[in-house]
């Protein structure tokens, strides 16, 4: 508005300016003018001098036929006298030097005309290029205001649109406040449902141990007066039974231990078991959570996110980003899912609705990977701008940014929640803590690889990272020591493009994908292949992960999801 207002005083400036230049112009016309009357009357003059130069010469004329006739007429009579002649001569030659007198006069009178009219045409040229000048003036200006009234235009346009996107920011914030009001009212009362439940639970506690007293009492009495009345005395007693424990004392196995328990997570991949068109386009990335059982969360060319469960049914299918989604990532609580894409925007779902939480802009260039932190509520992202972004969950806002020298391809969690890994495409892996106000990394270790890296995933108890490269290696660094412990040589080439890393849930077996569609198993211990490489995808795999349940997902190019069954080792 501040703008606006200078154009429009300078709109005013310029407009005085005009009509002063056209007022001098109208005093131009007017001389103008004048000059034209004044050329009027020297032409009458003119006129009138040459009437009275023919009058003289007729009255030349007469003269001369009167002397003429004077004479014959003097002929023909007797001569006046001298003295008579000698005055009529001087009569004439008085008014012949009178007559020359006017004459002269009559030339002084036009040599000044000439003169003034000299200095009027001088005067009117001048008055000509004045006019001239003025008139271009007159334009300029005029372009000018024209200008200057588009500025305003465009200026005025400007603000009917910073009014509408205000309006419509402010309506958006009326109704998160309402949003907000109803999520507090919903959390005050979830929290005085904790308040009635942690008491209940108390009450039924007390009650249980009051039970529990009283049935271990009555198995007490029970054994003895079996041991008094049924039993002979030269047999021995038999041993007490032991009380029953309670159900809060039972052991209750952790997942991992349910998967080895189930005996499948020591298996290995053999066949595909299900297979699905997993998007209408390639599937770019593919990660496995358990909430409620195993489930993927897959990502494609497509521009949507898409989550499965272990069966191959869609249950959401997240749309909001404009370009294809180039990775995904699952909080370690299984409640968001957040996607980054070509679009430049990283966006957070949630799991159990399938709705859009928030929306993160900020990097200038294609989002590479995503990732959550360990224990801490933030969220990693990687750029093509060769930037990694820490994102607040709490607050939604961005918390800072961390500089590379080198595109970060690639992104692990780390033990601590504030720190994680990076994998460069300069062959480099590097360590972060985002707490730390240098924006520096911690540490930095370049690797042998020969060619760029495309991923990095760590192992379950992060005493390892596993990094692939595009020469068909894995690299093990150690973490504790940040030194190389291992390479693995991969046989054939894996996807150009980068394949996810999976390690299984005990840490024995990473997978991978080739360009062919093949899946490749390696011990990380021994870095020997598991087998030969198994053919399930018509293009090359894109992302491995490994399920709860043992079984093994692939994402590939072919626009397919595939579920890969264990076999005995």
């Amino acid at each position: 508005r501040p703008h606006l207002l200078d154009c429009q005083m300078d709109l005013s400036f310029r407009e005085s300016i005009l009509a002063q230049l056209r007022a001098q112009a109208a005093r131009t016309a007017t001389l103008a003018q004048l000059i034209t009357k004044c050329n009027t009357e020297r032409a009458l003059e003119i006129a009138q001098r040459e009437t009275e130069e023919e009058l003289q010469l007729a009255l030349k004329r007469a003269n001369q036929e009167r002397t003429e006739l004077i004479g014959k007429v003097n002929k023909s009579r007797p001569l006046a006298p001298i003295e008579d002649r000698t005055a009529a001569i001087a009569e004439r030659e008085r008014k012949v030097q009178g007559l020359l007198n006017e004459r002269l006069e009559a030339a002084k009178y036009k040599s000044e005309r000439n003169a003034t009219d000299i200095e009027l045409m001088r005067l009117l040229d001048s008055l000509k290029k004045n006019v001239q000048a003025v008139t271009k003036e007159i334009a300029e200006v005029q372009n000018s205001v024209a200008q200057a009234q588009a500025t305003r235009d465009e200026l005025q346009r400007e603000n009917e649109h910073h009014s509408r996107l205000y309006q419509t920011v402010y309506d958006e914030h009326i109704a998160l406040s309402l949003e907000f009001n109803k999520a507090v009212q919903e959390a005050r009362r979830l929290q005085s449902e904790n308040v009635e439940m942690a008491g209940r639970i108390k009450k039924e506690e007390e009650a249980l141990s009051m039970l529990t007293a009283d049935v271990s009492a009555h198995e007490g009495a029970r054994a003895l007066d079996y041991e008094v009345l049924e039993l002979p005395a030269s047999t021995p007693s038999p041993p007490r039974s032991a009380a029953p424990a309670t159900p809060s004392a039972r052991a209750v196995p952790s997942a991992s231990s349910a998967v080895l328990l189930s005996g499948q997570a020591s298996g290995l991949p053999g066949a595909v078991l299900r297979r699905w068109e997993g998007h209408q386009g390639d599937v770019l990335d593919l990660v496995a959570y358990n909430s409620g059982g195993a489930r993927l969360a897959s990502c494609g060319s497509d521009k949507r996110v898409k989550l499965w469960d272990a069966a191959g049914k869609n249950t959401f299918t997240l749309s909001g980003h404009t370009m294809s989604v180039t990775c995904v990532d699952v909080n370690p609580a299984c409640t968001a899912v957040a996607s980054g894409s070509a679009d430049k925007t990283v966006y957070l779902w949630s799991l159990s609705t399938g709705r859009s939480l928030t929306k993160f802009v900020g990097h200038g260039e294609k989002i590479q990977a995503v990732l959550f932190a360990n224990s801490a509520n933030r969220l990693f992202s990687s750029s093509h701008d060769r930037t990694v972004k820490v994102w607040d969950l709490d607050r939604n806002v961005l918390e800072t940014s961390l500089l590379c020298s080198s595109v970060a391809t690639g992104l692990c969690r780390d033990r601590d929640g504030p720190t994680f890994f990076s994998a460069h495409f300069d062959r480099s892996v590097r360590h972060w803590d985002a707490r730390l106000p240098s924006k520096k990394p911690t540490h930095e270790l370049a690797t042998t690889c020969t060619l760029p890296i495309t991923n990095i995933v760590a192992l379950p108890d992060f005493s390892k990272c596993l990094v692939l490269s595009k020469d068909s290696s894995i690299t093990v660094i150690d973490v504790r020591a940040y030194k190389i412990a291992q390479t693995i040589a991969l046989e054939g080439r894996v996807a150009s493009a980068g394949c996810r890393l999976a390690v299984s849930p005990d840490g024995q077996y990473v997978a991978c994908g080739t360009d062919a569609g093949a899946l490749v198993v390696w011990d990380v211990a021994t870095g020997k292949q598991q087998g030969q490489p198994l053919s399930g995808h018509s293009a090359a795999i894109t992302a491995c992960a490994w399920l709860a349940t043992g079984e093994l997902a692939t994402a590939s190019l072919d626009k397919s999801v595939a579920i890969w069954g264990s076999k005995p080792r």
